[in-house]
């Protein structure tokens, strides 16, 4: 589903580079890609060598032998330092990673994030949390971290899901996947594995502990801010329905570098999100029904949920 159209897609594109000469491709060994590195962050030795996993003596030879000397690090020590960055492995060999960034990641630890993803932050990272923990079981470790890897943030910010980041970190995610393999059916899928990360949380045993779509519906209006403070929310429940009202102001989502062809993905995750809070509490999900309305200032998405008059838990496996 498309809801937006970007402008630059309508553009016309030369097609073709006739004239332009192509000068030769430089070729970069890891040893090379590696010495570069340590010299343009100022990257001490010790410390390079916890990051490529190497003994701090083998490293100080390495070093103090040049390049042209038999002893080399390769593709080994250069992934370890990349992972342990968690920056892809591209933007080292290429030399187009942020230096700036990299500095302040050796220093303040692999955390920090990027300044795109840092600037005016109101999502929680548990919004994405159930996202990264499916692409680890149903796809490795080793999947999931490079494609945080190519993000330039490390899995260990979804320690604390308390953690702030922005809008176009999620955004981003969602437009990756599709590149990365996952299909239509997979990218449909994920608002329904919510439970894979709230379940075992105190936020997930208040959804549990009620046992009606009312009572499941109050306890989202309440800690709706929880996963995402870029919309302004307005929530209504009563004993037959709940409907939500989010706003998202186009000055918030424009501060962070995005265009609204952008959110198409965005919206149609958030299309069935809502349905799947039911589960938590044991209720069978309901599909809402979504409308969208481009106001002066906001953009606004209207979710409405009607409540069945049967309830099935799956505490239980009853009908009641």
């Amino acid at each position: 589903m498309r809801l937006f159209v970007n402008m630059s897609d309508l553009e016309a594109r030369p097609s073709s580079k006739r004239g332009r000469k192509q000068g030769p491709v430089r070729k970069s060994t890891p040893d090379v890609t590696l010495r570069r590195f340590i010299s343009d962050v100022g990257l001490p030795l010790r410390h390079a060598a916890l990051l490529m996993e190497a003994t701090p003596s083998a490293v100080l030879q390495w070093w103090s032998r040049g390049s042209g000397d038999l002893l080399q690090l390769g593709n080994k020590e250069l992934s370890n330092l990349c992972k342990n960055l968690n920056i892809s492995e591209d933007s080292l060999v290429e030399g187009s990673f942020d230096r700036s960034f990299v500095r302040r990641r050796i220093h303040e630890g692999p955390t920090t994030l990027p300044d795109h993803y840092s600037m005016r932050p109101g999502s929680h990272v548990r919004s994405s949390a159930h996202i990264i923990k499916y692409l680890t079981l149903t796809r490795g470790q080793d999947f999931c971290d490079r494609i945080l890897s190519q993000l330039n943030v490390s899995p260990l910010i979804y320690e604390d899901l308390d953690r702030t980041i922005n809008l176009k970190f999620f955004v981003d995610i969602l437009n990756l996947l599709p590149k990365k393999g996952l299909d239509t059916l997979e990218m449909k899928s994920l608002p329904g594995l919510l439970f894979l990360s709230l379940m075992e949380t105190p936020l997930g045993s208040e959804f549990g502990r009620v046992s009606s779509y009312y009572d499941c519906y109050l306890v989202l209006a309440k800690n709706i801010h929880l996963f995402d403070a870029n919309f302004i929310y307005e929530s209504d429940v009563d004993s037959k329905s709940y409907r939500l009202v989010a706003d998202l102001p186009y000055d918030l989502y424009r501060a962070q570098g995005l265009e609204l062809g952008e959110l198409n993905s965005l919206f149609a995750y958030r299309e069935r999100l809502p349905a799947w809070f039911a589960y938590l509490s044991g209720l069978a999900p309901v599909t809402p029904k979504v409308s969208y309305e481009f106001k002066s200032d906001v953009f606004r998405a209207v979710y409405e949920i009607s409540f069945p008059n049967l309830r099935l838990m799956h505490r239980n496996h009853t009908w009641k």
